[in-house]
Formats: structure tokens, sequence, C-alpha cells
């Protein structure tokens, strides 16, 4: 017989030489200990031998052979090979016609951000981004950025730093729960008698916040700037670390007018930085431009934020406050970047084009706002959709609970790894929210989902929405970055 499964001196029988012959049609037992394998061609010598009288190691009672003499047993196909392990089960698939919702991947935590903004949620609408987060103390503090925001040294400055402050105050207890609404891009933060909703407007330029007694207890609501840049800085990094930022300047009752409801903040770019920057930067990379323009996007720039309240008077240049004690307040910030083609961005022409933004987007009610909001986001969610399930032994369950305290950049603690369809989703809203640039967008339907990965996969079990055979190992719609480790199993969308 062609294959010598080995020498099997104490354990030699038909039985142990079929293990080792798994596979294979035939076994072939010599002189009592000698184990091959064949498949019925091969073999040098066919019939009856009378040599073949020589017990077997394993079992007496049986012969093996004898001296260059083979006792043949059939065995067929071999031995099955022994199944695999289980693998952890296999998620299921939504249920048909719900595959568009990514409710089930919503971000769920249950205590305050102990490391500030590391510990936020985002918001977005392509244009303008925002994010959350809850300290402590029960203050809700806010960053603000637009994607156009660029100051003369061609940073792109966050607009502004909002503190809400509650009386009495947010409490932190067992009932705590702060959670990012995918399917309407919206946060909502619960805690003993008080919910907080805010999303950036999907239809303005637009963060909006609605805070509410869940019992129908009154309180008071305090809004406040923290302004930072407040002087000229150095900027760091790169070609810019000589220059000097402006600061940012602060709304006083003189320039924000008679709007009594409103505070505001504006940076206001000097032209002739951005100017001497660009010139330096192109002399230092030996471009000669000669007479031609040179395309300054700092030009003419300023942005800043404008912020307003029901029922709310402006203390002074970084507060609001509410009036009198309420059972629901809402507050309106606006995001707006004014360019100036001709030059000589000022603050009085920011201020009149804020004024208007937030009469317009004040004449909204929140419940009509919101309402339009969520269309648009159910909409887009509708466009397309990918749902993978995997039977991945590497992978950890998604989270949809944890403690914001942990590191953030710790992907299984995010509750992040493991499950593709919650990791696509989560990157796309991502990219929907912050992605999507002024002059450069990111459509929802499109850059998301560019790209084409390759799994090793049974054709047979990856099917579409219809339940049709894709019989290809090639899936669209599933970001590169996730490699062909992950597994398709089945594939909706």
């Amino acid at each position: 017989m062609p294959h010598n499964a080995g020498n099997l001196p104490t354990t030699d029988s038909p039985d142990s030489c079929a293990e080792k012959c798994n596979g294979w049609e035939y076994v072939g037992l010599q002189d009592g200990q000698d184990c091959f394998c064949g498949n019925g061609t091969g073999f040098k010598a066919q019939g009856i031998s009378p040599k073949c009288t020589t017990p077997c190691a394993g079992n007496t009672s049986v012969e093996c052979g004898g001296a260059c003499a083979n006792s043949v047993y059939w065995i067929g196909a071999g031995l099955a090979p022994s199944p695999p392990p289980p693998g952890p089960p296999e998620p299921p698939l939504p249920p048909r016609g719900s595959e568009a919702d990514p409710s089930p991947h919503d971000v769920v935590w249950r205590s305050p951000s102990t490391t500030g903004a590391r510990g936020a949620l985002p918001l977005g609408n392509g244009e303008c981004s925002a994010s959350l987060w809850v300290e402590p103390s029960g203050d809700l503090l806010i960053y603000a950025v637009k994607s156009n925001s660029f100051d003369e040294v061609s940073s792109r400055d966050k607009l502004a730093r909002l503190r809400i402050r509650f009386e009495p105050p947010l409490q932190i207890d067992a009932s705590f729960q702060q959670r990012l609404t995918l399917r309407n891009a919206s946060v909502a933060i619960e805690a003993e008698g008080m919910r907080v909703e805010a999303f950036v407007d999907a239809n303005a330029p637009a963060l909006r916040i609605r805070a509410q007694s869940t019992r129908g207890d009154k309180f008071r609501l305090h809004a406040s700037l923290e302004v930072w840049r407040v002087g000229p800085a150095v900027a760091q990094g790169g070609f810019c670390h000589a220059w000097n930022r402006s600061g940012d300047i602060l709304l006083n009752d003189t320039s924000i007018g008679d709007d009594e409801s409103a505070i505001g903040v504006v940076h206001v770019n000097v032209d002739e930085t951005s100017a001497a920057l660009i010139n330096q930067t192109l002399s230092r990379q030996g471009i000669d431009m000669g007479a031609a323009p040179v395309y300054n996007p700092m030009y003419g720039r300023s942005f800043g934020a404008w912020i307003t309240g029901t029922q709310m008077k402006r203390i002074n240049a970084t507060t609001l406050s509410s009036e009198t004690p309420a059972a629901v307040h809402s507050l309106v910030l606006n995001m707006l970047t004014v360019v100036n083609s001709a030059g000589g961005a000022s603050m009085e022409q920011w201020v009149a084009q804020a004024a208007a933004l937030a009469k317009t987007n004040g004449a909204e009610a929140y419940e009509t706002a919101a309402t339009r909001h969520a269309n648009e986001w159910k909409e887009m969610w509708e466009r397309s959709w990918v749902w993978v399930s995997t039977n991945c032994s590497s992978c950890h369950p998604t989270a949809t609970v944890r403690d914001s305290s942990a590191d953030v950049e710790d992907d299984a603690a995010a509750g992040v790894v493991g499950d593709p369809t919650a990791v696509l989703t989560l990157q796309r809203y991502l990219d929907l929210a912050n992605g999507r640039q002024a002059l450069f967008p990111i459509h929802g339907a499109k850059n998301a989902f560019l790209c084409v990965c390759h799994f090793v996969v049974k054709p047979e079990i990856c099917q579409d929405r219809l339940g049709t055979t894709l019989g290809k190992v090639e899936i669209r719609g599933v970001l590169c970055r996730w490699g062909a480790s992950l597994g398709c199993r089945r594939v909706r969308g």
C-alpha cells in the first residue's frame, strides 16, 4: 500500500489502523504492528497469502498480516473527521423590514464622565458638530465646532464651550443614563426627575437643547460660556509656530445689541497674519507664485456661537439664566461662519448675521424642529444598510452599557469590537455627523460604503435581503478595515 501510517507496537488492530488512515478506503496491517493505507490502487501484489498469521498487538484475536504480507480491511471512505467544538451562538438578524433601524447599537452610559470631553457623546449634521458630557457635579458640558471655522493660522477651532447648570443640580444616582440614539442622532440624559434632550439640527446650523422635569417640578437653568482664548496666543506645530493667533471676542451689551436673551462669542481672523503665513510657507517650500494670486481660505473669515434661550435673560457677557423657575427650558446654540471675500472680516458683520440666524432658528418650536430632524435621519438610514452576523470566537460582544470612566481608547471596553454590524453602524454615524467638510462633502450613501472587502466564507450561507444566495465571497458595502477575519455568515441590505 502506498501510505505508511506508522508502527503500532502495542496497539495495532484494524480499528487503531483505521483511525490512522482516516480518509482512505483500505487499511493494511503487517507483521502484527505496522499500519498502511491505500485507495484500492497501487498495491504491489494482490491475492490470498498464507503468511497472514501474526496476531495483532492490540487485539490478539485478530490477524494483522505477517512478514511482507498485509491483512487488508476495507473501511469505505474512512472515518468521518471529528466535528469542531461549537462556537458562540450566532447573533440573530433583525426581523424582516427592520434592518434599517440602528437602535440596537445605541450607546448607553450609566455614569458621568470623570475624564472630561473624553467621555463625551458626539452629535452632528455633517457641517456642525457638538460633544456632550455630564460631569459628576451634574453640570452638562458642550463643545461646539463647525467644519469651516479656520482661524488665521489655519487651525480649525472649536466655536465655544458651554456649561449648563441646573438649579437644583442634576441628581447623579442609580437612575442616571446618557444615551446616544442613532435613529434620530440625538442625546438623551435621564436623572432623578429630569430629562435633557439635545440634537444638532439636520436642517439648520444649530444645537437644540430641551430640559424638562418628568414630575412637573420647576427648576432654574443657567448657561455659561467658558472662553479660554481670551488673548493673542502662539500657534503650536508645523510652519505656524511663530505666528500669533488673535483672541476670541465675548459680545458685551454694546456689541450684542438689544437682544437680552442672548450671549455670544466670535473670532475674527487677522488677514495680515494669514497672508504672511501663506507667503512664508510657499517660500520655505521653494514655490514662487510670481504675480499669480494665491488662494487664502482664512481671508475675511469670522466664526462663532450665538446662544439664546426661552424665558432666559443675559446676566453678563458669559451667562444666561432663566428669569423664573419653570418645568421646561430650551436653548439654541447657533453656529455661524461668515466669509467676506473682499477681506476685512469684522465683528459687526458677524453679529448682524448671527442675530438674524438666531431669530430664524428660534422661531421654530422645539417639537417641530425635532420632528423634521428625525425624519431627515430616518430617510438617511433607510437609503442603505449592512447587517453582518458572525460566530468569530475571538470577537467580543457589543456592550450597550459601560462606565465612561473606563479608558475610552480601549475598544473592548467601549463596546464596539466584535460585532461587525455595530462597528459599521457607529462608523457610518460618525462619518455623517462629523465627516462632511464645507468644500468636500461626504454623502451618507457613498463614502461610508465605497470599499469592497473579501471574506473567506461559504457562499451558500451568504444571502441578500430577499433570501437569494449571493454565490460569491465578495461582500459589497463593508468597510475594508475589518479585514478577512470576521467570517461572513449572513448579510442583508
